[in-house]
């Protein structure tokens, strides 16, 4: 499977990275090409793969009832049998990989051993969904020859579908988590007869939905808010114009960044609430983002005369959010 240029797409919170089709193969496959054996109801690596890229968590059943990353393919019986996979509505993945939490073979034809467990991070540039990639070797004991090329028995994985869960079911036993909203997650096994790997793969929807989003996105909202500060303060704003989606978008990057780098809530680095950048961009609209990234407000006396309490923003970030 060849891999693409890296795809543009809507400003993101993370540094993109290169695409990872070639790494997953890498990591289930070690092969370049597909292969057909006779086995129990699964999947190939590069099928499985390719359904991965295929598959639309927002519109997971609605290719004839069933999930195309989770059930199995369909039977080829002649000409016009198989009806489309996609159309206009569905993404195809432009997945790039979130470097700090990838741990992948190095180099691609690394052998892995009953002690090895390789991650892929990613999300996708266009849709913005996640998509954590987990290859286990050592969950099944029993199992201590993994899949190669170089055995003529079992030279590629052919992964059969163990368990799937949705959103739903994990909320009903577990409760809510704001740092865990996933919406599918499905187990594979190898159905090779000596092969250990476990293969997980979870899906996670945008970190910030929509209206989350607009604060900042929407350029109608951004030019209505710097204009009133402007008016209400002009000689302090002056020569100063409303702030735009991609900077306002940079300036939170920074925040979540320098929030992330606190080891301690006494290296905080807070905000001023009348820091001119902040105000411009946020101001009070956008409490509900930033009370959602677990940023909150503190006040201490202010370094300006004129002002007695000065309203600041801080938080004791918690990475998970990202």
């Amino acid at each position: 499977m060849a891999d693409r240029g890296t795809p543009s797409g809507p400003g993101l919170l993370p540094l993109p990275a290169p695409p990872t089709s070639r790494l997953l193969l890498a990591i289930f496959s070690k092969s370049d090409g597909m292969l057909i054996r006779t086995a129990p109801t699964g999947k190939t690596a590069p099928r499985l793969i390719n359904d991965l890229l295929d598959h639309d968590p927002r519109h997971a059943f609605k290719h004839g009832g069933r999930n195309l990353l989770a059930d199995p393919a369909p039977r080829y019986r002649g000409k016009g049998s198989l009806g489309p996979r996609k159309d206009n509505m569905d993404c195809r993945h432009k997945l790039m990989k979130k470097e700090h939490q990838t741990n992948a073979p190095r180099p691609d034809d690394e052998r892995p051993d009953d002690s090895t467990e390789y991650k892929v991070a990613a999300y996708c540039s266009a849709c913005l969904y996640h998509f954590d990639i987990t290859a286990n070797f050592r969950q099944r004991n029993d199992r201590k020859t993994p899949c190669n090329l170089s055995d003529e028995s079992n030279p590629l994985h052919h992964l059969r579908l163990a368990k799937s869960q949705t959103s739903k079911e994990h909320k009903e036993k577990h409760g809510m988590d704001k740092y865990d909203q996933w919406t599918e997650a499905h187990r594979f096994v190898c159905s090779g007869t000596e092969c250990p790997l476990v293969v997980d793969i979870k899906i996670s929807p945008p970190r910030l939905n929509h209206h989350m989003l607009s604060y900042i996105f929407d350029t109608a909202k951004l030019e209505a808010r710097g204009r009133r500060e402007i008016k209400n303060d002009p000689e302090r704003y002056q020569g100063m114009s409303p702030i735009k989606p991609l900077q306002a978008l940079g300036y939170l990057r920074q925040y979540l960044s320098d929030a992330k780098g606190a080891k301690s809530k006494t290296e905080l680095k807070k905000i001023a609430r009348r820091n001119k950048k902040y105000m411009l961009t946020f101001a009070d609209e956008c409490d509900e983002l930033f009370k959602y990234l677990d940023f909150v407000p503190v006040e201490e006396a202010s370094p300006e005369p004129e002002v007695s309490v000065q309203r600041n923003v801080s938080c004791h970030f918690d990475c998970r959010t990202f």
